[in-house]
């Protein structure tokens, strides 16, 4: 704590001023020149440790920054008195028998004491260190010190008492000795000052407390304000996802529903041709898959991701799409590994649903068919590249999967919100594919990014961590497509 130096420096003094007062009070008890000579080398010690003492604590009860440049100096002139002390050479006792003497109606008795020359020059310091207390005690008061006014009532008491005893010893005054009742005084006044600081700073912290009990209370029923409009804008937030939900499924479901019924009124018609019947039948099937796909997408985006590790090949899993899609017999596939490709753990039935979403999409970008897969002769079709290769994402070793078509491209407004659940540039899409792949992707703890220009293709890049193994959830499930179930029957080797 900043006052504590203070509070150490007046401890030091008045352990001086002790001294100073018990070597003097030997000096009156003892009867040979020599005990009472040894008496006052220890009484005139604690004065001369007092002075520099005295002078510290003023400096920084005046509150000067940086007071050891001015005390190097005190401090090394009183450590030379010190010696000459010890030594005998600042006073002599004239006489152990002390005299009597009047001070007005009190009698007191007097031991007298001679001043060396150097006697004379230590009586001159103890001057000046009175008359710097003093001036800093009223520098301390002008400061704003609301303390200070009593310790310089106790300093004057002490200044005036040191004069006068340094005086007496130098032969130009007479009396008695009154250094130690004005010690007593300015030891007294410092002690009050302390208490008078205690009780207004105890005051200030109850105060403080009481303040800070009330602003709890105001930031604890801000916090419940915040927490309400938190949740106040959670519903909102929610109602607005909702909202967008419901204009989307309204716009998706309506069409395919008018054409429904469009249908059905055909089919209800007696006289209809067999080759009319076939394709209404057909436009039915072909609205309701959309419908259901449209139902699937919905219900995968708002399905929590449970994520069944297993030790898999990515390759395999996209090879397994190409497969099933019969995507190599309509239009050109590469689908290439850059080195050496490692295992990763993951899910295979939701990387499926990761896949299916990408090629589907380079391939709708490319063909600009729609919803449906495209049956074109390849050589009409551009090339869907599809390459696998081992990498580091901030020093996470993984796989990553680049889908590169030739298709239209997307501008950076597109680019920046492709992933947005519910937008869509497409007619007939969902907005949902790209959403449901980078939650997939980001259950595995990898990431999904987007390289496109308008004109000139999109590149889609998904990165997967190696991962761990991790304990699968019970009774889970692995959904591979629109709603179809693969369970985990067996490990994914590396290779089929």
């Amino acid at each position: 704590h900043r006052r504590e130096p203070e509070h150490l420096l007046f401890g030091l003094h008045s352990l001086a001023l002790a001294i100073y007062s018990i070597g003097l009070t030997l000096a009156y008890t003892q009867t040979s020149e020599a005990d009472a000579q040894f008496s006052v080398i220890i009484a005139l010690g604690g004065a001369i440790l007092a002075c520099p003492l005295i002078i510290h604590f003023a400096l920084l009860f005046a509150k000067v920054r940086n007071p050891l440049p001015f005390m190097r100096p005190v401090y090394a002139a009183a450590f030379a008195f010190e010696i000459a002390n010890a030594a005998g050479m600042v006073a002599k006792v004239k006489d152990a028998t002390p005299v009597v003497v009047r001070l007005g109606p009190i009698t007191v008795e007097h031991l007298r004491i001679e001043c060396t020359p150097l006697g004379m020059v230590l009586s001159c310091f103890v001057i000046f260190t009175a008359i710097s207390m003093l001036a800093l005690l009223v520098r301390a008061i002008l400061g704003g010190r609301r303390d200070g006014i009593v310790p310089l009532i106790g300093g004057i008491c002490m200044a005036s008492a040191t004069i006068h005893d340094a005086l007496l010893a130098m032969g130009l005054t007479g009396g008695t000795w009154l250094a130690p009742f004005g010690n007593s005084a300015f030891v007294f006044s410092i002690t009050g000052a302390f208490l008078v600081r205690a009780s207004i700073l105890s005051k200030e912290l109850t105060d403080q407390s009481l303040e800070l009990k009330r602003r709890t209370a105001d930031l604890q029923h801000s916090y419940e304000e915040l927490r309400e409009a938190q949740r106040e804008l959670t519903r909102r937030e929610q109602l607005a996802a909702v909202g967008e939900l419901a204009a989307v499924i309204a716009h998706e479901v309506r069409n395919p529903l008018a054409i429904i019924s469009n249908a059905v009124a055909g089919l209800r018609r007696r006289d209809i041709a067999h080759e009319d019947r076939e394709t209404l039948l057909a436009i039915l099937k072909e609205e309701s898959s959309r419908l259901n796909r449209l139902v699937g997408d919905l219900l995968r985006y708002a399905r929590p991701v449970n994520v069944q590790r297993q030790l898999i090949s990515v390759r395999e899993v996209i090879e397994r799409t190409l497969t099933s899609t019969g995507l190599r017999e309509t239009m050109a596939v590469e689908l290439a590994e850059v080195g050496e490709i490692h295992s990763i753990w993951g899910d295979p039935g939701l990387l499926r649903q990761v896949f299916d979403n990408l090629i589907e999409n380079a391939v709708q970008s490319m063909s600009g068919i729609g919803d449906s897969m495209p049956k074109i002769p390849t050589s009409r079709v551009p090339t869907l590249s599809i390459s696998v290769r081992s990498a580091k994402n901030e020093s996470v070793e993984g796989i990553q999967v680049d889908v590169q078509d030739a298709g239209e491209g997307m501008d950076a407004q597109v680019r920046q919100r492709a992933k947005d659940p519910f937008f869509t540039t497409r007619p007939s899409g969902t907005g949902l594919g790209l959403a449901i792949v980078d939650r997939i992707v980001d259950a595995h703890d990898g990431e999904v990014s987007i390289t496109s220009q308008s004109g000139e293709g999109t590149t889609v890049s998904v990165f997967l961590p190696i991962g761990a193994p991790v304990p699968p959830s019970s009774g889970a499930l692995l959904v591979a497509r629109e709603g179809s179930y693969e369970p985990p029957a067996r490990a994914w080797s590396d290779r089929p």
